[in-house]
């Protein structure tokens, strides 16, 4: 069990490991660079407590893309000292291909919490839990197989007080250790914060009030001491009354006395658990974070060397705005950048803005009343789906407000139903990208969606929208 008030907290700017280390009898959590400004206010029993699965979290979802990407190699060697089965000692998992300088190693020399959460086989659980039990409830139809057992009164009828049925009863003995581990199991995934199965949390529950009580917690400050030692108390009392003892019950007691009994002060010096060289388990989270959140399109390079292949197929579900798969290839060098992100205009627009347009009747399109002023461009045209002849103004004022000189005042994006469409200027600035947006223009709709031919433009936007150009086969050719 980890002993939070006395683990010790550090930060070496000069030390690439992070996690549980031991040097000269002294255990010590070392922690990233940064962290050295802010360890005085997280040497608190529930800090280093949170601090500890949020590190376990991350350098388990780290290692599991490792697995994934197959950069992984284990170590299977196992050593025991101390007690027999509780302390287990490895050399560390290591990820191959790197160079010797930055070797990123795995170190699990006693995973207190790996080897628990390990041995959970939710099946296997509930079938050990609801075992078959003697049953005093008959069932007529199954009593011809249970004749050879009854007792034949002196009118030669036959007499059945029990039956083998199944019953949902959990078993003293042969299935406490289940619920006993799941007690432990359900405690480790709360401060992970993970799902827990409605059964398993059941079983749990059972063995807190049988054992426990509800106003303790394992891993609270003032009671997890107590919580720790009547765990060790039922273990013994489990064991010592359990007569059959088969490979499943096995498997829960030792990951259990592991759990409870294991002490990272029983080790030798040097790494217990953590990771060598933090950089590439950072690295990994934001590339990540990257490819969680950024729009697919104008993530147009990802470094996926640490980044899971469901992160991946987002990044790749959209086509790049720009194609730049040959672009790092210089004199026969491949450089590896970590990621490249266009940033969207629409990111530089801060306030939001007011314009006032009017309708100007001087000029209509086959007509089509569409030309308003007010954006800056005297050809600005707005339009919106099946319009009528009346100007596109006076079906604007359903959703503006109508200023004392007729215009009206758009002081929001026009409805999605309306489009506009003016020549760009040969410099485009942020004002103009703003104006394109606030007007839902054609050019800026292609823009949003990665659209940078001709063609795409065509089909995607304007021919869904009934447009249709008289030169627009001369200018595909």
């Amino acid at each position: 069990m980890i002993d939070f008030k006395s683990l010790k907290l550090r930060v070496d700017v000069t030390y690439s490991f992070v996690g549980i280390k031991k040097q000269d009898d002294i255990v010590c959590f070392h922690l990233p660079k940064g962290f050295d400004e802010k360890i005085s206010e997280l040497e608190t029993f529930s800090a280093k407590r949170d601090l500890f699965f949020l590190f376990y979290k991350t350098l388990t979802s780290f290692k599991d893309i490792c697995i994934e990407k197959g950069y992984l190699e284990e170590d299977s060697e196992l050593s025991t000292q101390d007690r027999d089965g509780v302390i287990k000692s490895a050399k560390g998992s290591a990820i191959a291909n790197d160079a010797n300088d930055s070797e990123n190693i795995f170190y699990s020399k006693l995973d207190i919490i790996g080897s628990l959460l390990n041995a959970y086989d939710e099946p296997k659980i509930l079938a050990l839990a609801y075992r078959l039990g003697r049953s005093d409830k008959i069932d007529i139809s199954q009593i011809y197989r249970y004749l050879h057992q009854a007792v034949y009164l002196n009118n030669n009828a036959a007499y059945v007080d029990q039956m083998l049925l199944s019953r949902q009863v959990v078993q003293f003995e042969s299935t406490d250790i289940v619920t006993m581990y799941c007690y432990i199991f359900c405690e480790i995934k709360q401060q992970l914060k993970e799902i827990i199965n409605v059964e398993t949390m059941a079983l749990a529950e059972r063995f807190r009030q049988h054992y426990i009580g509800s106003q303790y917690s394992l891993f609270q400050e003032q009671n997890y001491e107590q919580v720790l030692d009547i765990l060790r108390d039922a273990l013994e009392i489990i064991d010592n009354n359990t007569v059959i003892k088969d490979v499943d019950y096995w498997l829960y007691y030792e990951s259990i006395e592991i759990f409870l009994y294991g002490d990272w002060n029983q080790a030798q010096n040097g790494e217990i658990w953590g990771i060598k060289n933090f950089y590439s388990v950072w690295e990994s989270m934001c590339l990540t974070y990257l490819a969680q959140t950024v729009d697919p399109a104008l993530l147009v390079y990802l470094d996926d060397c640490y980044v899971s292949s469901q992160a991946l197929r987002r990044v790749e579900s959209t086509t790049k705005v720009i194609n730049l798969s040959h672009v790092f290839q210089v004199n026969g060098s491949q450089l590896i950048p970590d990621a490249i992100v266009l940033t969207s205009i629409t990111s530089q627009f801060q306030d939001e803005k007011t314009y006032r347009i009017s309708a100007n009747t001087t000029w209509n399109d086959y007509s089509y009343k569409t030309i308003i002023t007010g954006i800056g461009h005297p050809g600005s045209k707005v339009a919106y789906i099946n319009q009528s002849y009346e100007h596109t103004l006076e079906k604007l004022k359903e959703f503006y407000v109508i200023d004392q000189r007729g215009g009206i005042i758009i002081d929001a994006p026009l409805p999605p139903n309306f489009y506009s469409f003016w020549e760009m200027p040969d410099q485009l600035d942020p004002e103009c990208f703003y104006k394109m947006k606030y007007f839902n223009h054609l050019f800026y709709l292609a823009l949003e969606r990665g659209i940078i031919d001709w063609n795409s433009l065509f089909e995607k936007i304007l021919q869904p929208l009934g447009i249709v150009l008289s030169y627009a086969i001369a200018i595909q050719e």
